[in-house]
C-alpha cells in the first residue's frame, strides 16, 4: 500500500460514492453494498490491506482491480494511471481526508486467534456454563432436531449477563492452574498485546466476553467444528427480527455472524481460523462418500436427520480453505462428494456460478462429485429432509 498515495477509501469514493456503508467491525473493515451485483451489505472492504470480497457474487481484488472492473479498464496498469491522474487533480482538502482514512485503517492492530485446541477447550468450557432456551430449544425440534441431538450439538443461547464471569470462568478451567488468581495472571500476559480468543477482549486487569443480544433480539451459539472434532470457532444465529423492527434494526440485522471481538481495540478476529465445519470426525478413515453443503446448522440438521457425514462451508463463496480439505479427505479415503447447495442457484446466476466453482475445486482434488437436486419449494437440503422424514412419521401412524 505504501507505493499508492491513495487508498481503496479513494477507489470507492471515484468509481461508487453513493454506495452505502454500513457499521464496519473494526476500524479498518466496513461493508458496503456491492456496485458488482448490487446486494446489500455483501462487499466487504479491508482498509487497511486495500482488498475487498463480495460475498454474494464472489468479486474479489485489490483497489487496481476494482477501478479496473468497475470501469472496463484493459488492465491494472491502465487503471492505476488513470486513478492517479484522478488524485494528482483532486484538491488538497480531499486529499487530506483521504490521508486520514488511509492511516488510521492502516494503524489498527489485528491480533491473531490462537491455535485451535486452546480456542476447543475455552469455548467448550463457556458452553458448558450457558443455557438453552426453550424459544430456542423449540426452533431446533422444529428444524428437525431431536432433543438428544440438540444437547450433542452443544447449542446455547447467548447469554445476557454475566460476561467478565463467563469469560474469566472459561479460561480459568481450560488451563491446568489450580488457584484462579494465578490463572488470570496467565491470561492476562496471553492477552497483554490482545485477545487470542474470538469472543473475547480485555479491558484493563479484567477479561470480557462480547454481548451480542438485547431486549429485542437474542439468539444461539452454533459451534464450528473441525474433523477431529474441535470447536474452531463459534457462528451465532439470530433471532428473526420483530415486525416492528427499527430501520437501523434492519440494515444492521445478519441472520448468521461469527462470534467475533474484532470491533474491540483489544479483541480477536475470526480471521484465518478453521472455517469448514464438519458433522463427524476422522479417526484414522475418512468416509468414503461426503455431502457437501453451505451453513453449520444446516449442516448438523441434515445430517442428524440422514445420519449422514456432512462438510459445510462457511457461503458458497467461502472457499479458501476447501482444496486444502478435499486434499485431507482423499488422503484419508473419501471418493465422492454429494453437493447438496441451495436450490436458488437455479434462479440466482451468483449462487450458480458459485457451485460451478465449487464443482470445479472438488474435480480439481481428484475427487468424483455429484450435485444433489430436491424439489425447488424447500430451499435447503435440511428443510426437505426435515419435511419428507415428517411426513413419513405421519404415515406410519396412518
Amino acid at each position: 500500500m505504501n507505493q499508492f498515495p491513495f487508498g481503496i477509501d479513494f477507489v470507492l469514493g471515484v468509481d461508487c460514492p453513493d454506495t452505502k456503508r454500513y457499521k464496519s467491525n473494526r476500524s479498518s473493515q466496513a461493508d458496503y453494498d456491492c456496485p458488482f451485483c448490487h446486494h446489500k451489505r455483501k462487499f466487504h472492504v479491508d482498509h487497511a490491506k486495500g482488498v475487498y470480497r463480495c460475498n454474494a457474487c464472489g468479486e474479489s481484488g485489490g483497489m487496481l482491480k476494482l477501478h479496473q472492473s468497475l470501469r472496463g479498464l484493459p488492465d491494472t496498469k491502465v487503471a492505476y494511471a488513470d486513478l492517479l491522474r484522478i488524485w494528482n487533480s483532486t484538491s488538497e482538502e480531499d486529499k487530506k481526508s483521504t490521508y486520514a482514512v488511509k492511516y488510521s485503517a492502516s494503524d489498527a492492530t489485528e491480533t491473531k486467534a490462537t491455535i485451535i485446541d486452546v480456542r476447543d477447550k475455552v469455548y467448550k468450557n463457556l458452553l458448558g456454563y450457558l443455557s438453552l432456551s426453550e424459544e430456542h430449544k423449540n426452533d431446533l425440534l422444529r428444524r428437525g432436531l431431536s432433543e438428544e441431538q440438540i444437547v450433542k450439538g452443544n447449542y446455547k443461547s447467548l447469554p445476557a449477563v454475566g460476561f467478565c464471569t463467563l469469560a474469566e470462568i472459561s479460561l480459568w478451567k481450560s488451563v491446568n492452574i489450580p488457584d484462579f488468581q494465578d490463572a488470570m495472571k496467565y491470561w492476562q500476559a496471553v492477552f497483554k498485546n490482545g485477545s487470542v480468543i474470538p469472543g473475547m477482549y480485555r479491558v484493563n486487569d479484567s477479561i470480557r466476553i462480547v454481548r451480542r443480544s438485547n431486549k429485542s433480539i437474542s439468539g444461539y451459539f452454533v459451534p464450528v467444528k473441525d474433523c477431529y472434532g474441535r470447536i474452531s470457532g463459534m457462528q451465532i444465529r439470530y433471532d428473526n427480527l420483530p415486525e416492528n423492527a427499527t430501520e437501523k434494526q434492519i440494515e444492521n440485522y445478519h441472520k448468521y455472524a461469527w462470534y467475533s471481538s474484532s470491533e474491540k481495540e483489544t479483541g480477536c478476529p475470526v480471521t484465518g481460523i478453521e472455517n469448514v465445519h464438519h458433522t463427524f470426525t476422522v479417526d484414522g478413515a475418512a468416509p468414503k462418500t461426503v455431502y457437501l453443503t453451505e451453513g453449520c446448522l444446516k449442516a448438523d440438521i441434515a445430517s442428524a436427520i440422514s445420519g449422514k457425514p456432512f462438510i459445510a462451508l462457511i457461503g458458497v463463496n467461502n472457499v479458501s480453505q476447501l482444496p486444502q480439505e478435499l486434499k485431507y479427505l482423499k488422503e484419508n479415503g473419501t471418493q465422492l462428494i454429494k453437493v447438496a447447495v441451495d436450490m436458488d442457484y437455479r434462479d440466482k446466476p451468483n449462487v450458480a456460478k458459485a457451485l460451478a466453482n465449487i464443482m470445479q475445486i472438488i474435480g480439481e482434488a481428484g475427487l468424483e462429485s455429484v450435485l444433489l437436486t430436491w424439489p425447488s419449494e424447500y430451499k435447503g437440503i435440511d428443510d426437505f429432509l426435515a419435511e419428507d422424514a415428517r411426513r413419513k412419521k405421519k404415515n406410519s401412524r396412518s
